[in-house]
């Protein structure tokens, strides 16, 4: 069960593109898309948390953007109430195009309100390397390899 909770947090790093008429700095697309994407997983919307992973989605353990996708339903059917705390530890821009995220996430059936809650509310931790990718105008997920994490993440 915690390697679905894995898949579907993966499924929540997925980026959104920035609102507004004058183009923002790709750094910061990239962190309010991260916010969005947080709050989209939060209402259990499978559509919009799976219009950020690319179709063309790929990892190293054979998986593609089927797979994902019903990973992310099954989690979303597990809670009842999804809450989801995030914190990006660095974004490395390939090009102007691709970035590597390493982020930690944390995922939990009860509010996140602040880390040192993580181990009382028993949430699932892990930390993720992310690839990410330009689309139209959204940066999407492309592929990712994930790790379990711990509380010292979030320190």
């Amino acid at each position: 069960m915690r390697y679905l909770t894995v898949l579907f947090v993966f499924a929540f790093i997925v980026l959104l593109n920035g609102c507004g008429s004058d183009p923002l700095p790709k750094e910061k697309r990239l962190l309010n898309s991260i916010a969005a994407v947080e709050a989209g997983a939060e209402e259990r919307s499978l559509d919009e948390v799976m219009t950020y992973v690319s179709k063309t989605y790929s990892d190293d353990k054979g998986w593609g953007f089927r797979d994902i996708q019903r990973l992310v339903q099954i989690q979303i059917m597990r809670y009842k109430n999804l809450y989801v705390l995030t914190d990006v530890k660095n974004v490395e821009w390939l090009s102007e195009t691709e970035a590597k995220v390493t982020i930690s996430v944390a995922v939990a059936g009860k509010p996140i309100n602040d880390a040192s809650l993580l181990e009382s509310i028993r949430a699932d931790i892990i930390s993720f390397e992310i690839l990410m990718r330009a689309e139209d105008d959204i940066f999407v997920t492309q592929s990712a390899t994930w790790s379990r994490g711990g509380l010292s993440d979030f320190l």
